[in-house]
């Protein structure tokens, strides 16, 4: 595999990843003019929790859920790493890592060969 091959692939992960992730910002404002309607509210105490306890529950729930799409495009698109067949990217590690090292994050098996010719 090239390096360009590789920057390509991530290219392709990284313009869905983008779409997904707006999620997150959509429920952050969300979360927010939540806490704020609720401020005339005789129970304020009690909403605040409730609308905290349910945001963090639908956060690690959109976190997950782009964790695994993500993995899943990879599989789409054919970014496997060639020794050991595991997902190149993922949106913890994070696709930069992956394009500079040039490693497999699992095998540590070098991705492409970037000596000049």
């Amino acid at each position: 595999m090239k390096k360009s091959d590789l920057l390509n692939l991530a290219v392709k992960v990284t313009q869905r990843n983008a779409y997904r992730k707006l999620l997150f910002f959509l429920l952050y404002g969300l979360i927010w003019g939540a806490l704020i309607l609720g401020r005339s509210s005789p129970y304020r105490h009690l909403y605040v929790w409730v609308v905290a306890i349910v945001g963090w529950a639908i956060l690690i729930f959109l976190m997950a859920f782009i964790n695994r799409r993500t993995k899943a495009d990879c599989h789409e698109f054919g970014a496997l790493c060639p020794k050991c067949g595991a997902p190149l990217f993922s949106a913890l590690w994070g696709i930069r890592n992956v394009v500079q090292r040039g490693f497999c994050r699992h095998c540590h098996c070098r991705l492409y060969d970037d000596t000049v010719v």
